[in-house]
């Protein structure tokens, strides 16, 4: 069940940053750059991925807070030097997000300057789990006092 709710909180982030805006913006996307025509015009090609923790503990979401105003600079900055980040989000900050309309405009904004929108999951074997399990919560206790299974 949390596995399936984790999933669901992803899909309606990727809904609303992806399908909405495409049914009412009239803007061209811009067009991506592939790794070759880089390569080609001698200009390496990269990926900087940033990496929005899950704060899965009390007061998680006082940090996300925090750090959101950090990510907007991070953007800010970037796109002072024209560079596309890619922003890797848990499901902690889709929910952060989503719970805001002005947050919301600025994903969809860095969505329109370029900027990549992922997310990503930390496992129970991950020092830093972000709590979705297929797994009961004792289970899950178990499993991550034990290690990964090797």
């Amino acid at each position: 069940m949390v596995k399936t709710q984790f999933w669901l909180k992803i899909l309606l982030l990727v809904f609303l940053v992806v399908f909405i805006p495409a049914c009412s913006s009239t803007a061209e996307p811009a067009q991506p750059i592939s790794p070759r025509e880089t390569e080609d015009a001698g200009i390496p090609y990269y990926f900087i991925a940033i990496h929005n923790e899950p704060y899965n503990f009390p007061g998680g979401v006082e940090q996300i807070d925090k750090d959101y105003s950090v990510l907007k600079s991070m953007i800010e900055k970037a796109n002072k030097y024209n560079i596309k980040l890619t922003l890797m989000f848990t499901a902690q900050w889709a929910d952060y997000i989503s719970e805001s309309s002005e947050r919301l405009d600025d994903l969809e904004s860095w969505k329109q300057q370029g900027h990549e929108i992922a997310a990503h999951h930390h496992s129970i074997y991950h020092g830093n789990w972000d709590g979705y399990t297929d797994y009961s919560r004792e289970e899950a206790i178990k499993q991550r006092a034990k290690g990964k299974k090797k």
